[in-house]
């Protein structure tokens, strides 16, 4: 087949002009196989491409293994050297195996010395007779430089072995990526030459995979209206200074509940207040219930009062009391589907409460069940507490059940408004509601609780705007964990609803129930514990047996001030886009530097 010279266009054979391009040919023809030339040309890049493809990861094997053999090299290394690199790094649960005996390890670094340098230095003081009574009274710099290195623990050294070695092997893999973008530019530039040949875009060449692919991020359903950005500030490492955050918009997160653990006195409500600031300071309105009396405006922190200002709400339930009706017929969505309690399902749900509460026998349940079902269906739309007590008294055996419960009934503190709105407590303008419970006793403060979370969990349901519910909860040991409770079913059901349970205790041994519902919670912080819960505790947290010690360990050398955050965070140094679960030991910060 014959073709211009010129142009390229498809001859007979015998023309003088070029019917296309007009030019002369002088019977001057030439024979260009140009389809079989470029499908020749393509499949020679295809072949180059695979083969630079092969190399690479031939190259990139080949690293792995290397590193590998190098991370022993590497652990000896350190442990001779001065410093390693001050950019502290998060490690990964699987990474832990690195490290096959970190009891042996003791590295220095910049900011910190080895253990016998803490015992030299703690000696030139003592000769300086400025340790008295294990109380260092010296100069401020030299003071803190005693504090970084009695904090300064083999374990965390560990940690800064690891960190080191991780770094090490990421630069690794940073290089090989960035061989594998310079092989997939040179092949296609390759291929957009060819292209431009046959003026069209060559096809059926198959594209080398990326070897690195980034995780998806699946979008939890509780985000709504909250900002994917939103991260509440925690505290400070106790190694490295670096701050860390609770990353409560991120849609990566589980859930947006919190346990706050740790015996009195050591920093948990003043915590507990710094999580409302940072809450406000995002736009998200919280409630706090409160039947401890630890947040009554006089025991509130001043420095919280003052910049919370007009924000801070306190409504006192014995002057108003609680707006509910306890007897309100709740609603409950399921996907393609809204179910409606029947009159016996309300009347179970509160006798189950008020047997939690008041331990009714089994015919005293019974009785109550059927004097308070047969009281609701004679007046439906204005049943209450104070006419269940008066059926009680008219019936035989009645007597004995109001006498198990005639502190609630004699009192009654419910307003029977059903149509409360909910909306004005949770909403995106930062405010803080703290619902006071004080003067009334335990038993009707616990009733008032369970049948307020009732109330809301149900409300949650029916909203579709996004709201988010963060509700802060002390002394939770009083409460029902019961796998029908309002608290397990907020902890294991709330996260579709917006709810974000905040949860302190001083003794989690003194839960009765489903305690693991509340590890499941998200985001875990530790304080000191007490003696007899340190065992328990360590076992919760740590990441396997071999490392119940360690925590345990770390547990008892809590300061006031300090814990344990166990739970996901967004470590940029490791990985820009997915969360990573770690425990780090933080101090929390005040509120004079947030």
């Amino acid at each position: 087949m014959n073709f211009c010279i010129f142009c390229g266009n498809k001859l007979i054979g015998n023309e003088v002009f070029c019917p296309k391009c007009g030019k002369r040919l002088d019977n001057i023809h030439i024979e260009v196989p140009v389809k079989k030339l470029i499908q020749d040309e393509l499949k020679d890049i295809k072949k180059s491409s695979l083969n630079e493809e092969k190399e690479f990861v031939n190259e990139k094997n080949t690293l792995k293994d290397k590193t590998k053999n190098h991370t022993v090299k590497e652990i000896q290394n350190v442990t001779r050297d001065s410093s390693i690199e001050d950019k502290e790094m998060s490690v990964l649960t699987d990474e832990r195996e690195i490290v096959e005996d970190p009891q042996n390890i003791a590295i220095k670094r910049d900011n910190f010395e080895t253990k016998n340098h803490i015992v030299e230095e703690k000696q030139s003081i003592e000769k300086d007779n400025s340790v008295k009574n294990n109380d260092i009274s010296v100069s401020p710099d030299k003071q803190e430089k005693v504090e970084k290195l009695q904090n300064t623990t083999i374990e965390e050294n560990k940690d800064e072995v690891k960190d080191y070695i991780v770094k090490k092997g990421q630069n690794t893999v940073e290089s090989t990526s960035n061989r594998k973008g310079s092989i997939q530019t040179s092949r296609d530039d390759k291929i957009s030459t060819f292209s431009n040949i046959k003026n069209d875009k060559p096809k059926n060449i198959d594209k080398v995979d990326n070897l690195m692919v980034d995780s998806s991020i699946k979008k939890s359903s509780d985000t709504g209206r909250l900002s994917t950005n939103t991260r509440i500030y925690l505290g400070k490492r106790l190694t490295g200074n670096k701050k860390i955050y609770w990353e409560y918009g991120n849609p990566q997160l589980p859930n947006k509940h919190m346990l706050v653990t740790g015996k009195s006195g050591q920093g948990k409500t003043y915590f507990l207040q710094t999580i409302m600031w940072e809450l406000s300071k995002n736009k998200v309105s919280s409630l706090v219930i409160d039947y401890t009396d630890s947040y009554l405006n006089n025991e509130l922190d001043d420095d919280f009062k003052n910049k919370m200002g007009k924000k801070l709400k306190e409504v006192i339930v014995y002057q108003e009391k609680l707006p509910i009706n306890p007897f309100k017929i709740q609603k409950r969505f399921l996907p393609g589907l809204v179910l409606t309690e029947t009159p016996e399902d309300m009347v179970d749900r509160i006798i189950e409460v008020l047997d939690f509460i008041f331990h009714l026998g089994i015919q005293q349940k019974s009785l109550a069940r059927r004097i308070m079902l047969k009281g609701y269906k004679n007046n439906p739309t204005d049943y209450t507490l104070t006419q269940f007590k008066e059926q009680l008294l008219e019936t035989n055996s009645g007597e004995n059940v109001y006498s198990r419960m005639s502190v609630l009934l004699d009192r009654d503190p419910f307003t029977y408004q059903s149509s409360f709105d909910w909306s004005k407590v949770f909403n995106y303008e930062g405010t803080v509601t703290i619902l006071q419970m004080v003067q009334y006793q335990r038993q009707i403060q616990n009733t008032m609780i369970e049948f307020l979370l009732w109330d809301l969990f149900y409300h949650s349901q029916t909203k579709k705007d996004g709201t988010i519910y963060p509700i802060f909860l002390d002394e939770i040991q009083n409460l029902n964990f019961s796998s029908s409770s309002p608290t397990v079913k907020i902890l294991r059901e709330g996260r579709k609803f917006g709810w974000s349970g905040i949860f302190a205790t001083q003794a989690m041994s003194s839960i009765k129930g489903e305690v693991d519902a509340l590890y499941n919670a998200a985001e875990q912080i530790h304080f000191l514990p007490p003696e007899d819960q340190v065992s328990s505790l360590a076992g919760y947290i740590a990441p396997n047996a071999k490392e119940k010690n360690i925590f345990e360990a770390r547990l008892t050398r809590l300061k006031k001030g300090q814990c344990i955050m166990s739970g996901p965070i967004l470590d940029t140094d490791l990985d820009t886009k997915n969360l990573i679960n770690t425990n780090k030991m933080i101090s929390i910060d005040s509120f004079e530097n947030r």
